[in-house]
C-alpha cells in the first residue's frame, strides 16, 4: 500500500517530477513511474522515494527510530508499505510526514524570505505611524512577503486548490498595492488644484472617488486576508504542524473581527472625549484589537520563517548525503542469460 499519486514531487501520471538516483546502484530514476523498479537491480522506485525522508535498508525496513504520527508506537524494523501494528495508519503516511522536503529549494528559499519580510513588516508598522513614508514602506514590504508566499511550488502545489489559491492571492495583493498608488495620484492632484486657481474639482466628486476606493480597498484587504491565511494553513498542513495551524486559524479570526470593529467604529464616526468614557473605552479596545492582531500575525510570519528556516538546513543537509545507509550492500543481479 503506498500513496500513489498523492506523494509530493509526483505528477498526475505518476512519474517523477524531479532528479532522483536509485538508492542501492545509484541509477538515474528521472521520469520513472513510482510503480515500477530501477532497470538495474530492480528496487522499487517508491522505496528510493522513501529513502529520501528516512533509513531503509535494502528490503525496504525501517533502520532508525521513527514514532507513527497517530500512535507514536515506534515503527523501527517495519517495512514502509506494512500499516502500523498498534493503531493501523500506513507506515509511509508517517515516513512523508513533512510532504515539503521534495519541495524544490529555491522555493524554500523564497518562502523564506517572504515570511521575513511579512513579519518584519508587520512589526514595524505600529511603529511607523508617525512617520508616514516609513508606513508605506513597512505597508509594501508585508504586502511583497505576501506576494511572494503565492507563489506555487512545481512539486508539492499540484492540487486545484492550491493553484487557485495562489492565483488569487496574487491578484489580491496586486489590487491591494495599486489602489493606495491610485489615492497618492488622487493627492497630488488635489495639491494640485489647490494651489492652482484655474482649476476646478468638486470636493463632492473627491470625496465619491475617495469612498469607492476605500471600500475597494477594504474589500481587496479582506479577500488577501483570508486567502493569506488558507495559504498559511495549506503550508502548516504540509509541514505537518497541528498546533501551528491552530494559532493560524485563531489570528484569521481576530483578523476578521479587526477589520468589522473598525468598520463600526469608523461608521459611527466615534469621537473619544474624556466625558465619554464609553467612547474612550471602545477606542481603547479598537487599540488594543489592533495591536493583539499585528502581534499575533507577526508571531505566525517568524514561526513560519522559524519553520522553512528549519527545512531548508534540513534539506541541505538530506540531499548533501548519499542516499544509500551505510553498511547497505545493494542486491545482487541476476546473471546475465547467454541465449
Amino acid at each position: 500500500m503506498v500513496l500513489g499519486l498523492n506523494l509530493p514531487g509526483i505528477g498526475v501520471d505518476g512519474r517523477l517530477l524531479r532528479p532522483l538516483k536509485c538508492c542501492h546502484c545509484q541509477e538515474s530514476l528521472f521520469d520513472a513511474h513510482h510503480a515500477d523498479a530501477c532497470l538495474i537491480c530492480q528496487t522499487p522506485v517508491i522505496q528510493s522515494i522513501y529513502q529520501q525522508f528516512t533509513e531503509l535498508d535494502a528490503e525496504g525496513c525501517l533502520t532508525c527510530d521513527l514514532p507513527c504520527c497517530s500512535c507514536k508506537y515506534n515503527l523501527r524494523t517495519m517495512h514502509y508499505a506494512r500499516p502500523c501494528p498498534e493503531c493501523g495508519v500506513p507506515i509511509n503516511q508517517t515516513i512523508i510526514q513533512n510532504r515539503l522536503l521534495m519541495a524544490d529549494a529555491q522555493w524554500i528559499k523564497q518562502m523564506r524570505l517572504a515570511y521575513l519580510l511579512i513579519g518584519l513588516g508587520i512589526l514595524f508598522i505600529l511603529p511607523s505611524l508617525v512617520i508616514p513614508p516609513g508606513f508605506v514602506v513597512t505597508l509594501i514590504m508585508a504586502l511583497y512577503g505576501v506576494w511572494k508566499v503565492s507563489s506555487p511550488d512545481v512539486f508539492t502545489d499540484q492540487l486545484p486548490i492550491n493553484q487557485k489559491v495562489c492565483y488569487w492571492l496574487k491578484r489580491g495583493c496586486q489590487l491591494s498595492l495599486i489602489i493606495p498608488a491610485i489615492w497618492v495620484i488622487l493627492a497630488i492632484v488635489y495639491v494640485i488644484v489647490a494651489i492652482n486657481t484655474t482649476l476646478s474639482i468638486s470636493e463632492e466628486s473627491l470625496n465619491i472617488v475617495s469612498l469607492l476606493m476605500s471600500i475597494v480597498l477594504t474589500g481587496s484587504l479582506v479577500m488577501t486576508g483570508w486567502l493569506y491565511y488558507k495559504r498559511c494553513l495549506l503550508l502548516a498542513t504540509h509541514l505537518n504542524h497541528p498546533k501551528l495551524k491552530r494559532d493560524i486559524g485563531f489570528t484569521r479570526g481576530l483578523y476578521l473581527l479587526t477589520i468589522v470593529y473598525t468598520l463600526v467604529f469608523s461608521q459611527f464616526q466615534i469621537q473619544p472625549t474624556p466625558n465619554d468614557l464609553l467612547a474612550v473605552a471602545m477606542a481603547l479596545a479598537l487599540l488594543c484589537l489592533m495591536i493583539a492582531t499585528f502581534a499575533a500575525n507577526a508571531g505566525v510570519a517568524f514561526r513560519m520563517y522559524w519553520q522553512f528556516d528549519k527545512l531548508k538546513r534540513q534539506i541541505n543537509v538530506m540531499r548533501k548525503q548519499p542516499t544509500q545507509t551505510p553498511g547497505q550492500t545493494p542486491p545482487t543481479q541476476p546473471p546475465a542469460s547467454n541465449s
